[in-house]
C-alpha cells in the first residue's frame, strides 16, 4: 500500500486554495510551476563556520553537498577575496569538519576533520598562498578539540593517544563499566581512556601532555598573550554524575591547572555546551551557563565574564532569553553573541558596563553563525530564513555575499507565515505553511510537526519537510508548546516534571483554533515529529483520537525503561527522582505506552539504529504494543545511523516514507 500511495504523489492534484486570515495572499501558482520533493534534498547545499582573515580581505566558509554516487555528503571549502570566489579544497567523503578558523592573523586556515587512512578526526591546516593541506596531529583515538596558540606554532588539543584494547586475535577488549553517566551523547559509551589535553609543538614536533584526569575537556581556547589555556571539565565523578561541568585555566609556562568556577549543582551544558572567549588582554573569560542551576535543560543559557586574576564573576545581559557564541570586540568592553528570541535568532552586541544589548541582523530569520575581522570592519552572518536556507550576508545587510542555493528561484516555494494562539490564559506560536495558492475554497489536510528538545523551537528557517508536504497540498503547522525555548524560563519550564501536559494541550489548541477559521480540515489532521517530536507524538495520539495518522520518530514511550538506557538517566533523577522511591513518576512518564489500548491513530514509527541518545527501544515498544493489538502501524530501523540520521539515502526515505503513509490515511477516503 505504501508503495501505490508514493508511486501516486506525483500526479495528486489539489483543488483547494488558501488564504489565511490575517496573513498575506501567496502567488497562484501556474501549471508550469515546480515543487519541492523529497530528493530536491540532495541539491540543497549546506553553508556554514564563515570566518574572516584579520584583515578581513578573506572570507572562507565551509559547503556541504550530497553525493548520490558514494551517499555521503561531500564537504569543501570556499574562500572568497575581492569579487572572486573559488573553492579552496575537497575534502574527503563523508568528513564533517568542524572549527574551521584562521591561524593567528595569517592566511592559514585550520579544521579538525577525518583523516582517511586511520579514520580518526585530527587538525588540518590548508595555506591558502600554496593550495598545501598538512595534517597536524596523529593521536591514535583522534583529537575533539583544537586551538592554536598566537605565535601560529603549537596547538593545544583535546585528545586520546590510548592504543585500543584487543587480544592476539584482535577481539576488543570487554567494556568494563564503574560510573554512573556511561553513556555519552551521540556517541556510546563513555571510553575509559578520557580525552586529555596536550600541546603539539609543530617546529619541534613534540607533543607534550598537560592533564591526566578521568574526564574528557571541551572547548579549549587558548589565550591571545599565549600564557593561558581555558576549557570545561568536570571536577570529580559526583560532579559528572549530575552533569556539572566547571570551568578551568591552565598556565602554560608553570604546568599549573586552576579551577576557575564552583558549583554544587547541575548546568547543563554537557549536551549544549557552547564555546568560551578570551578578552584580547587576556584577563577576561566569556562563556555561557544555564540559569538556574537546577532547571537543567529547561532553564536559559546566559552569558557570565571573569575576571581571571580576581576570580570576580558578573552575569551579563540577563533579558531572560538564550545566548551562544561569545566573543570580545578588539576594546575588551563589549561581546558578540547568539541571542535566541521567539522563532528567531541574531547576532547581537553587549555593553559589559551598561549591560544594554544591541541588535545587529534584526528580522524573522535564524543566525547559525558569525565573523568578525580583527579590526571590526567587516562582520559576516551566516543566516536563513522560512524561504532559504542559510547563506552568507554582511551583518544587516538584505543581500546574501554567498548563496549557493540560488537553483531555488526556478522553484515555487509555499509561503510560510507566523500565528498566534490565545487559550487558557497562553499565547502558543506556530508556523504555518500553505500550498502555493491564493484563497481557501475548503479546509486543508494538515500535518502538524512537534519539534525536539524538548527545550528547543521551530524558527523562521527552511524547512524542506513542510516544503514538500505543503507541495501535495497539505497545511503544514509547526507548533512550539510550553516547553519551547526563545520565550523565556515561564515558558520553557512548565514541561519540567510535567511531560504530555501543557505540551499536548497547547498543539491541540493550535489544531482546534485553525480549523475553526477554516484552514485545517479537522477531520484529516496527522502528527509528527523526531526526538522530543517523536516523544509528543507519542503522547497526544495517546490522550487524543483527533489525529488520523501519526510519524513518530526516535521517540520515548516509557521512561521507565529508558533509566540506564539513554544519556539522560541524570536528567530522569534531577526531574523524577529514582525509579524505586519515585515509582508513580515513572509510570506518568510511560503514558503512552501505559495506554496503548487508547491509540486508534495509525502510526508509523522510525528510530536510527545506534542512537545512544533515544535508541530504538522506544519505537520498538510503541510498535509492538500497537502491533500486539491488530493495530495499523510500521516501524523502520535505519542502520548504522547516530541520532541525527546523516546517510543521504535514509534522510530522503525517512521523508519520503512520511509522506506516503500520511497520505494513505489523510488523503484517501
Amino acid at each position: 500500500m505504501l508503495k501505490r500511495v508514493l508511486a501516486s504523489l506525483s500526479s495528486l492534484a489539489v483543488t483547494a486554495a488558501v488564504a489565511l486570515p490575517g496573513l498575506p495572499a501567496t502567488a497562484v501558482a501556474s501549471e508550469q510551476t515546480t515543487t519541492l520533493g523529497a530528493t530536491d534534498y540532495q541539491q540543497l547545499v549546506r553553508v556554514q563556520s564563515p570566518v574572516l582573515t584579520a584583515t578581513g580581505e578573506t572570507l572562507c566558509w565551509i559547503q556541504r553537498q550530497v553525493s548520490t554516487e558514494k551517499d555521503q555528503s561531500v564537504a569543501s571549502i570556499w574562500c572568497k577575496k575581492d569579487d572572486g570566489v573559488e573553492k579552496a579544497v575537497t575534502l574527503s567523503n563523508g568528513v564533517q569538519p568542524d572549527k574551521l578558523t584562521f591561524i593567528a592573523g595569517s592566511s592559514t586556515l585550520s579544521w579538525l576533520g577525518t583523516d582517511v587512512d586511520s579514520g580518526s578526526q585530527q587538525v588540518f591546516t590548508l595555506a591558502l598562498s600554496s593550495g598545501n593541506v598538512t595534517k597536524v596531529t596523529a593521536f591514535t583515538q583522534g583529537v575533539s578539540d583544537f586551538s592554536w596558540a598566537p605565535t601560529g606554532k603549537q596547538v593545544a588539543v583535546a585528545a586520546s593517544n590510548n592504543t585500543p584494547q584487543v587480544n592476539a586475535a584482535g577481539t576488543p577488549a570487554p567494556i568494563e563499566i564503574d560510573r554512573f553517566n556511561y553513556i555519552g551523547p551521540w556517541s556510546g559509551y563513555v571510553s575509559t581512556q578520557p580525552e586529555q589535553l596536550f600541546i603539539v609543538d609543530t617546529q619541534g614536533e613534540t607533543v607534550t601532555q598537560l592533564t591526566d584526569t578521568n574526564f574528557n575537556h571541551w572547548h579549549v581556547t587558548w589565550s591571545p598573550d599565549g600564557s593561558k589555556l581555558a576549557y570545561f571539565s568536570y571536577p570529580d565523578f559526583a560532579a559528572e554524575r549530575i552533569n556539572n561541568s566547571e570551568l578551568y585555566v591552565f598556565d602554560v609556562k608553570a604546568g599549573k591547572e586552576t579551577r576557575f568556577t564552583y558549583s554544587d549543582k547541575a548546568d547543563g551544558m554537557a549536551y549544549w555546551p557552547a564555546p568560551l572567549a578570551w578578552s584580547p588582554d587576556s584577563q577576561q573569560l566569556a562563556w555561557v551557563e544555564r540559569t538556574p542551576e537546577d532547571a537543567s535543560y529547561y532553564g536559559q543559557k546566559a552569558l557570565l565574564v571573569g575576571n581571571v586574576k580576581s576570580g570576580r564573576i558578573t552575569p551579563v545581559a540577563r533579558i531572560d532569553r538564550n545566548f551562544d557564541t561569545p566573543s570580545f570586540t578588539t576594546d575588551g568592553k563589549r561581546l558578540l553573541a547568539l541571542q535566541e528570541d521567539n522563532m528567531a535568532q541574531w547576532l547581537v552586541e553587549i555593553d559589559i558596563a551598561s549591560d544594554t544589548v544591541r541588535l545587529l541582523n534584526p528580522g524573522a530569520h535564524l543566525t547559525s553563525g558569525y565573523t568578525v575581522s580583527g579590526d571590526e570592519s567587516r562582520l559576516i552572518v551566516a543566516q536563513g530564513n522560512d524561504d532559504a536556507p542559510a547563506a552568507l550576508f554582511e551583518a544587516g545587510s538584505e543581500q546574501a555575499l554567498i548563496n549557493p542555493n540560488q537553483w531555488l528561484a526556478d522553484y515555487t516555494v509555499a509561503n510560510t507565515n507566523a500565528v498566534q494562539i490565545q487559550h487558557s490564559g497562553v499565547t502558543v506560536d506556530a508556523l504555518v505553511t500553505l500550498p502555493a495558492y491564493t484563497e481557501i475554497l475548503t479546509p486543508l489536510p494538515t500535518i502538524v510537526l512537534l519539534h525536539g528538545g524538548p527545550v528547543f523551537q521551530f524558527f523562521h528557517q527552511f524547512s524542506l519537510d513542510a516544503q514538500v508536504y505543503a507541495a501535495q497540498g497539505y497545511a503544514v503547522v509547526q507548533v512550539n508548546p510550553r516547553g519551547s525555548s526563545g520565550k523565556g524560563l515561564n515558558y520553557s519550564l512548565p514541561i519540567f516534571n510535567n511531560w504530555g501536559t501543557p505540551d499536548v494541550a497547547d498543539v491541540l489548541a493550535v489544531v482546534n483554533s485553525l480549523a475553526e477559521q477554516g484552514i485545517v480540515d479537522i477531520d484529516k489532521v496527522g502528527v509528527g515529529g523526531w526526538s522530543y517530536g517523536g516523544i509528543l507524538t507519542n503522547w497526544s495520539i495517546a490522550k487524543s483520537n483527533l489525529f488520523k495518522a501519526a510519524v513518530s520518530g526516535a521517540g520515548v514511550s516509557t521512561v521507565l525503561g529508558f533509566y540506564g538506557n539513554d544519556v539522560f538517566s541524570a536528567d530522569y533523577e534531577q526531574e523524577l527522582g529514582t525509579p524505586w522511591k519515585n515509582t508513580d513518576a515513572y509510570l506518568r512518564y510511560s503514558y503512552p505506552l501505559l495506554h496503548a489500548d487508547q491509540i486508534n491513530t495509525p502510526t508509523l514509527f522510525q528510530c536510527a539504529g545506534i542512537d545512544s541518545t533515544v535508541p530504538c527501544m522506544g519505537a520498538k515498544q510503541m510498535y509492538l504494543a500497537l502491533k500486539s493489538q491488530d493495530k495499523a502501524t510500521h516501524l523502520t530501523i535505519y542502520p548504522n545511523q547516530g541520532h541525527m540520521l546523516t546517510t543521504p539515502s535514509y534522510i530522503v526515505h525517512r521523508l519520503e516514507q512520511s509522506l506516503a503513509w500520511f497520505s494513505q490515511y489523510l488523503l484517501t477516503e
